[in-house]
């Protein structure tokens, strides 16, 4: 009887082994191809994240061009922001998205001050695109009760 029972539990064990290894290559596979379909948005993506990223590389320039009378040197690290700008609209058309991230990183860490600069730039550029693309709800209710 005791070895009937051994012979019984090492049957479910092995059972439970088989299983939990089906388990784990059915996980593995659903990883594998949502991992792929990620990869295939991200790329799918990345052409228009890149133009997006050199049309603001081009109003950056456009920035540092009305700086360029008053304040020349705030002109120059303005357009150096903007040049960086267009590496990573490079990067991000060319490369895959951790490389491009990889990149940002390293240049960061080589131009801290032009990095900061630039994004300090863009975040007001961005206030000021949000500012003139939001709707007035003011405006219209005052339109409305006149």
């Amino acid at each position: 009887m005791k070895a009937a029972a051994s012979e019984s539990a090492e049957k479910v064990t092995s059972a439970v082994r088989e299983q939990a290894a089906k388990v784990g290559e059915k996980a593995k596979t659903i990883a594998g191809d949502t991992g792929k379909k990620i990869e295939k948005a991200l790329n799918e993506q990345r052409a228009t994240g890149a133009d997006y990223l050199q049309s603001m590389a081009g109003l950056v320039h456009q920035a540092a061009d009305v700086f360029e009378r008053e304040v020349p040197q705030a002109s120059r690290y303005i357009h150096q922001a903007a040049q960086q700008i267009d590496t990573v609209a490079d990067a991000v058309r060319t490369k895959n998205v951790q490389d491009a991230v990889h990149e940002m990183q390293d240049f960061a860490r080589r131009q801290p001050a032009i990095f900061f600069g630039g994004a300090l730039f863009l975040g007001f550029a961005a206030v000021r695109l949000f500012k003139t693309t939001a709707p007035r709800s003011g405006q219209n209710g005052r339109q409305a009760g006149q």
